[in-house]
């Protein structure tokens, strides 16, 4: 039996009061680290300068793209961690658009006009492939399993014109979504990369990268990894899921491994999908018009709404009552968030939700209040495994959970309880949570 059906749920009078001294501490941490923190306010605003990259967490196996953590020049010793963001300069020219971060190891994208450069980078453990083939300098035929210095990843594109749609890592395989179609590599002991399973395949010596064949034209909008389960969303509104499908979250009635991409049943039948959420084995989606829909695992009870049942293996409608449209949604491990059309951010599920070290289990949305992310309107929200992010209208990032590695970026590794703004100094565009580390875009 799950472990959230032992928590003793406080009463409502109880969550009122903590909210209340919650907010409270908020703003008396904010106004006393107002000079020092809040530095992304005072950051120049010139329009025509290009994106960066920032990356914090584990850094001992080369995933935030800095080699000097790992082959120091200028610092006394390796950096295994890093607690605050820090700038990836390899990806200053590149005015990257996409980031994606996996277990030790992350993917960068880029768009630029310059079309005799890479559009796909890697960083990080490569055991699997999971950042393409990149021959060691004693054997041709076998591929680097450890990337200090980030190198570009052959995505064998046709046109050079042709642009990056969107990126994903799971646990050991990496998705990128091109105009020309989805491209994978890495691990697929278990489907995940779309294409035939291969008994003892060498996945990291694998020189191909390959395109998975999708059974619809339509253009691919959104890609989205669990551990080792992929999700394509296209232009049309429907979604193709493929991979490890134990926890039901492949979507298709069925708890078992399908590497053939297949089209997402259930409730989302006829309806207009505009984003999907999935970092480990929960799925979430939202329709065009508003509508939540969740399937895959339910231990800590994140669909008991609409089932009992431990896992849930096809899309069921979430039958929330919100004061607003939900526009995105976000599912960690145990964890669930929704965004809605206000600004407003509501979380539910088992673990560190952000209402507080009292508050551990809520099987029902619960509204996160607007001053923990400074009064501002929340512009889209992320989860990891056992985190989650939410990036306000101004560009303040704010970070909240499970603190290994000090992943959160607060300049420590103890685990936060409410949602706290992380010092950067610039606006964020975007930002990816993989089990490790981080790594957002400024915009």
């Amino acid at each position: 039996m799950s472990a959230a059906c032992f928590v003793k749920r406080p009463s409502a009078a109880a969550s009122v009061c903590c909210v209340r001294r919650l907010c409270t501490a908020v703003h008396q941490d904010r106004r006393a680290d107002a000079e020092g923190t809040s530095t992304a306010r005072f950051a120049p605003k010139n329009k025509s300068r290009k994106r960066s990259v920032y990356g914090w967490g584990l850094a001992a196996g080369g995933a935030l793209a800095v080699p000097e953590f790992i082959d120091p020049k200028h610092f006394e010793r390796q950096l295994k961690q890093v607690h605050k963001p820090c700038r990836v300069p390899f990806a200053d020219n590149l005015d990257i658009s996409f980031v994606a971060a996996g277990f030790g190891f992350s993917l960068f994208a880029s768009n630029q006009q310059n079309k005799s450069k890479p559009k796909v980078y890697g960083a990080g453990l490569n055991v699997c492939g999971q950042l393409g083939f990149h021959a060691t300098k004693k054997d041709a035929t076998k591929s680097m399993q450890w990337l200090i210095y980030p190198k570009a990843v052959a995505v064998p594109l046709v046109n050079p014109a042709s642009r990056v749609i969107d990126v994903a890592c799971g646990r050991t395989h990496s998705l990128v979504a091109t105009s020309e179609g989805l491209f994978a590599f890495g691990n697929n002991s278990l489907g995940q990369c779309g294409r035939p399973i291969i008994e003892l395949e060498d996945y990291a010596n694998n020189a191909t990268v390959h395109k998975v064949d999708l059974p619809s034209d339509s253009p691919i909008v959104q890609v989205a990894c669990g551990l080792d389960t992929s999700f394509a969303l296209l232009a049309d509104g429907t979604v193709y899921s493929f991979g490890l499908g134990a926890d039901g979250q492949l979507g298709n009635g069925a708890c078992r491994t399908e590497h053939r991409p297949q089209l997402v049943g259930g409730d989302l039948q006829g309806v207009r999908i505009a984003r999907i959420a999935i970092s480990t084995d929960t799925a979430l989606a939202v329709s065009a018009d508003g509508g939540l829909f969740g399937w895959g695992q339910s231990e800590y009870q994140q669909l008991s709404v609409v089932s009992n049942e431990p896992q849930v293996s096809v899309p069921r409608q979430l039958p929330f009552k919100l004061p607003g449209r939900v526009v995105n949604a976000a599912a960690g491990g145990s964890t669930c968030a929704v965004l809605t059309d206000g600004g407003e951010v509501y979380v539910w599920g088992y673990g560190i939700l952000g209402q507080g070290p009292e508050a551990g289990f809520v099987n029902r949305p619960s509204l996160l209040p607007s001053p923990l992310f400074d009064d501002v309107p929340v512009r889209t929200i992320e989860a990891g495994g056992m985190h989650l992010a939410a990036i306000n209208e101004r560009g303040d990032l704010f970070m909240w959970g499970r603190n290994r590695f000090g992943l959160l970026g607060l300049g420590h590794e103890k685990d936060q309880y409410f949602p706290f703004k992380v010092c950067m100094a610039a606006s964020v565009g975007r930002v990816a949570l993989g089990p490790d580390h981080t790594m957002a875009v400024t915009s």
